[in-house]
């Protein structure tokens, strides 16, 4: 069986020419003997699923064989493929709108409490202001983690001192920075139904977190130092 893909700039990223014919094979478990156009009966039109009728990609059908006697080729009809826009690229579902605005809000909430915090003047404790403990890894052995005097420096970002924040943590500072980034790009992602601008790669994001890493412990090590 064989179709032709017209009107088609892009499937799944890659490029489709105009009139580009395609086999289409296993069609019912069987393709019966090839037959010329003129002698197929056509059928009514098939429904591909419930999105027919909405705006997307359109692929354009001219089916020439048939599968037993019972089944003929339909003629040219217009199935549009679900979750897409004219260009081929695939939208967002309500669910992963949801996701993605409840991730840009989380962050914008984290960004939020840490305005409301009061730096600390020792350059960590600053979350013991939400009721929450002190550093346990600190109580045992006397030293900050890697992790401690992040919340004092996402208070210090947020007011824009940049030099107090990098003193508190390095690290920190990185994470803070890449909310301030993520929130907004999540949230237009969200509300457009399609990646803002640059779309997610695993090796960089991966990259990022390999740097984030690097520097935490970095620091942490000037500042076990220092001390």
């Amino acid at each position: 069986m064989f179709a032709e893909v017209s009107q088609v700039s892009y499937i799944n990223g890659r490029a489709v020419s105009w009139w580009q014919h395609v086999e289409m094979m296993g069609l019912m478990g069987r393709i019966g003997p090839m037959k010329p156009i003129s002698s197929i009966r056509p059928i009514s039109p098939i429904v591909a699923d419930a999105n027919i009728g909405k705006p997307g990609l359109f692929l354009k059908f001219d089916l020439a064989a048939c599968c037993c006697s019972s089944y003929s080729a339909a003629p040219l009809h217009q199935i549009p493929l679900a979750n897409t826009d004219k260009t081929g690229r695939t939208r967002f579902s309500r669910r992963d709108r949801f996701w993605l605005s409840a991730a840009g809000i989380g962050l914008l909430g984290l960004l939020a409490v840490a305005a409301v915090l009061q730096p600390s003047p020792l350059g960590y404790g600053t979350h013991q202001q939400l009721g929450l403990p002190p550093c346990t890894f600190s109580l045992l052995f006397g030293r900050p983690c890697p992790t401690c005097g992040m919340t004092t420096a996402w208070a210090h970002l947020v007011r824009g001192q940049w030099h107090d924040a990098c003193r508190a943590n390095a690290g920190g500072v990185l994470l803070g920075l890449l909310a301030m980034v993520a929130a907004p790009w999540l949230l237009g992602s969200a509300i457009r139904g399609d990646w803002l601008g640059i779309r997610p790669d695993g090796r960089v994001a991966a990259w990022i977190f390999v740097v984030v890493l690097l520097v935490t412990l970095i620091d942490w090590a000037i500042r076990l130092l220092a001390r």
